[in-house]
């Protein structure tokens, strides 16, 4: 029973979070996003308006019950994760048709943000537009569109808690938090005075040791000259310009 009862509370979330990941699709841009939320609450008549002009409403009541396969593709070009996918309509259109013919009913677009390389391309630059040198935001709902006259779902893999040091926001919550001043978007990050500060508390104290992480150069308390503090980097990368906060 108590497994039961975590599987529909995990759907219903899942189910949440994925509505809320395609009405910011239907958004044209950061700001028309905001002006449905008013502080943590959401505006529920916009989300609906938007909701339904994007043709969400179409889609089946918790389909993802119901999905016997997902296909795990790929914008970006030559990551090793996900099958590729194009944003050129011919060679879309036959990507689809095979992706329908294998059996799979869903896509999950990982990492369809604009970023750069970290971990296949989590490290974003902008959350609210995809690379520039692959497509425009109207681009990729053609896509979309295209996935669903196949009666194929599309589910968008983002990671909120990754940013890349070119990131905007980024840049702006280091400058304020260098002015001292206590900006939301300097509590989006986590700073300390001193490198050799505690690690804050993560879900990789579970199976990271210390000697892990020494041995992750770009993992820990990174010093930031534009913010004049150190800052927790999350993740390991390749090169260090690379660098995910």
């Amino acid at each position: 029973m108590v497994k039961n009862a975590v599987k529909k509370i995990m759907i219903n979330y899942i189910g949440r979070w994925i509505g809320i990941v395609l009405i910011g699709l239907a958004c044209r841009s950061e700001s028309e996003l905001n002006n449905i939320t008013f502080g943590s609450r959401f505006d529920n008549d916009r989300i609906k308006e938007l909701w339904i002009s994007a043709g969400r409403d179409q889609v089946p009541d918790r389909w993802y019950e119901k999905t016997a396969a997902i296909k795990v593709v790929t914008l970006k070009k030559d990551m090793a994760y996900g099958h590729d996918l194009s944003l050129n309509p011919k060679k879309l259109s036959a990507q689809l048709d095979q992706t329908r013919s294998e059996g799979f009913q869903a896509i999950e677009i990982f990492a369809a943000a604009h970023g750069l390389k970290t971990y296949n391309g989590l490290d974003v630059v902008n959350h609210y537009t995809i690379d520039p040198e692959l497509g425009t935001m109207d681009d990729f709902r053609l896509l979309v569109r295209m996935a669903h006259d196949r009666n194929i779902a599309v589910l968008i893999f983002i990671n909120l808690g990754y940013y890349s040091k070119e990131a905007p926001d980024w840049i702006e919550a280091c400058r304020d938090k260098k002015a001292g001043i206590e900006t939301e978007k300097v509590k989006w990050f986590l700073w300390s005075d001193r490198a050799d500060s505690p690690p804050p508390p993560t879900q990789e104290d579970i199976y990271k040791t210390q000697q892990d992480r020494d041995n992750i150069p770009t993992w820990g308390w990174q010093y930031s000259e534009l913010a004049d503090s150190y800052f927790w980097a999350r993740w390991q990368t390749v090169q260090k310009s690379w660098c995910a906060v």
